[in-house]
């Protein structure tokens, strides 16, 4: 037993005396040699470095100079400085243990290399500065990451679990650079956590904090972008990565969201100085599928369509298939706009809507654009309806028209029901100060109309003209299938432009330029139910009295005017010779849509003519119209029967 203790004692000491040789060695120049030996000894890939650290003061602490490591695909491992802290219980789960490991000026150039050389490694924290990264388009300059419990797990979503800190000057992602990234967040097998993320973009800053889990998508906290300039350019590169988001099949969930002084610059629509607010919302949810989002904006001003809104403000919500306006206003077309209400997919509810003093000058085919916008809608109520000192012109239209001074006030109003236009319920007066439709002109007009379940009654339409009045009473019930309708009509001092722009209409051609005034008196009813019922039931008469008639035209003129055919208007030269003309009472009669035009005489100087005929509204077959003008000893016959039409000259002169 003595023998042995002795011998114990012995191998003890030599142990000692080598461990107190190799910390001795280790502060000397061979260092280098027998550390680089020891490591190519245990590891399976070959380790140099040019100068190690090392002080006693922390026995664990090693720091390796200009440090590679070889045989690692797809080149090997370079790295400025190595700094490593070995843990004090050196092996866990037969893995070598490390507390901290710290890498600094890494370049990987290549992506990411074959890091097998770590699955013996547990590292409790792993830092790395300056790391220059290129992959796959993704390209970091002179980035920091930091993991805290650095795990490497084949069954992660991610190839680590843990604390992370990333932050890099600048990092280039399919062409695009983003500055002074920086994120702060922890990874684990199921969840990543981000609490914050930072980059700049376009001059414009933005941050966020997200949630990832597996079941529920991403989730967004918050996320702020300032100072966004979005233009076209902007939007071609992203809207390929939304799209990419969308084949995802992630669901995200924003919290909310801010948008401050932004401003977008796109062919549709410019927004200046944007200030945006959305809590709630989920994506790739149309605004329909939200559950519970609100959206609040202000802005100096927009354009859609090239029309300019000022200082718009909004404060809207959303549901599963509605959209809340508890405040929208604007100014635009030199006036102001507001409105509160809730819009469906199919139905349009606005408790207010008020509009002052807007001018408004009405682009070509306004009424296809505005039927594009309305088709969808089956049902339009407003509760309160307030216009007041505006003005519409519309120049461009077969019917020209312009109101000035417009002032509408409704109650309680159904203006489309049944996917059918007009009052189904409510009350609305309308006045305007002066008014043109058709060049012909109105002053101090007023219209009031009121409906009950779909009966609509006119009680009151005066438009006074420049020589008269008129004055127009009606009634429709929308409500039955047949829908009947009544309309009475009487004025004194009508331009008989009006009358016969109305024969135009028919396809008549009325070929002569006439100017004057008549007394107007009509009485009329049918069925509007569809085209066919108003043609086969309309009845009435018309009446019409001329006055104070005259043609432009000499009988010398109207009958080269005859000849040719040619409706234009007059010369202004030629109206200045004014030649009366004596016009017999008008009368049209309607029996069960069967139109029949009483016999017209025209007498002027040296000429007559007559208009006589019948037509069916039913049939363009039945149409028959005779016309014939005589100056002098020269005649013309026009005739209309059905789709055909013939003309015949003669003359009688010597």
């Amino acid at each position: 037993m003595k023998m042995l203790s002795k011998f114990l004692l012995l191998i003890l000491c030599l142990l000692s005396v080598a461990f107190v040789s190799i910390i001795t060695l280790l502060h000397t120049r061979y260092a280098q040699p027998i550390l680089a030996y020891t490591l190519n000894s245990v590891s399976q890939y070959p380790i140099h470095f040019r100068q190690i650290d090392y002080s006693l003061k922390q026995p664990l602490y090693f720091r390796f100079h200009d440090l590679s490591i070889g045989h690692i695909q797809p080149e090997p491992l370079m790295i400025g400085q190595a700094d490593v802290w070995f843990s004090t219980s050196l092996l866990s789960d037969k893995k070598l243990t490390i507390e901290n490991l710290l890498l600094d000026s890494l370049s990987l150039q290549h992506g990411i290399p074959d890091l097998t050389v770590m699955n013996g490694l547990d590292v409790q924290r792993l830092a790395i500065n300056a790391l220059d990264f290129a992959s796959d388009g993704l390209i970091l300059r002179n980035a920091q990451i930091q993991l805290d419990n650095w795990k490497p797990n084949q069954q992660s979503a991610f190839n680590f679990q843990g604390q992370i800190q990333f932050s890099a000057e600048q990092l280039y992602w399919q062409g695009e650079a983003f500055d002074h990234v920086v994120i702060d967040g922890e990874i684990e097998t199921d969840i990543a956590r981000l609490y914050g993320i930072s980059f700049d973009w376009k001059n414009s800053q933005i941050s966020a904090q997200a949630e990832w889990t597996e079941l529920e998508g991403w989730r967004l906290p918050q996320l702020t972008v300032s100072d966004l300039n979005l233009t076209t350019e902007e939007m071609r590169y992203i809207t390929p990565h939304l799209s990419w988001l969308e084949e995802l099949n992630q669901i995200i969930t924003i919290e909310r969201f801010d948008a401050l002084n932004a401003n977008i610059e796109l062919p549709e629509i410019n927004i200046n100085n944007l200030n945006l607010a959305i809590t709630n919302l989920t994506w790739p949810s149309t605004l329909w599928q939200q559950k519970k989002t609100t959206l609040s904006f202000s802005a100096d001003s927009a354009s859609i369509d090239n029309i300019v809104f000022e200082s718009p403000l909004a404060d809207l919500r959303f549901t599963p298939n509605q959209i809340s306006a508890h405040d929208l206003s604007f100014s635009t077309l030199g006036g102001f706009v507001s409105l509160a209400g809730h819009w469906q997919p199919k139905k349009l509810q606005l408790d207010t809507l008020t509009v002052n003093r807007i001018k408004w000058l009405l682009k070509p085919n306004w009424q296809q654009t505005l039927q594009l916008y309305l088709a969808p809608l089956q049902q339009v109520e407003i509760d309160k309806l307030s216009i007041k000192h505006s003005q519409l012109i519309d120049t461009e239209s077969s019917t020209p028209f312009q109101m000035t001074g417009l002032n509408v006030h409704g109650r309680q109003l159904s203006l489309r029901h049944q996917e059918q236009w007009g009052l189904w319920q409510g009350k609305l007066h309308a006045s305007v100060q002066n008014a043109s439709l058709n060049y012909v002109l109105t002053n101090q007009a007023i219209v009031e109309m009121a409906s009950m379940n779909g009966e609509w009654t006119i009680d009151q339409a005066l438009f006074p003209l420049e020589q008269g009045i008129l004055e127009v009473n009606g009634k429709l019930n929308l409500s039955e299938p047949s829908q009947p309708w009544q309309l009475t009509l009487t004025g004194d001092g009508i331009p008989t432009d009006l009358v016969f722009n109305w024969l135009n209409a028919q396809q008549l051609k009325y070929p002569l330029p006439i100017t004057g005034l008549t007394e107007v008196s009509l009485s009329a009813q049918g069925l509007l139910g569809n085209r066919d019922s108003f043609n086969y039931s309309l009845e009435g008469e018309l009446q019409l009295q001329p006055r104070d008639m005259a043609t432009p035209l000499n009988a010398e003129q109207l009958w080269h005017y005859q000849e040719s055919y040619v409706h234009t208007r007059p010369s202004n030269s030629t109206k200045q010779a004014i030649n009366p003309l004596e016009i017999s009472p008008i009368k049209i009669t309607a029996d069960r849509g069967r139109l029949t035009l009483q016999p017209i005489t025209f007498l002027g100087e040296d000429f007559k003519a007559s208009l006589e005929g019948s037509w069916d509204l039913a049939t363009s077959a039945s149409k028959k119209i005779d016309y014939q003008f005589t100056q002098g000893c020269n005649q013309i016959t026009r005739s209309w029967l059905g789709s055909n039409y013939t003309t015949e000259s003669t003359t009688d002169c010597d």
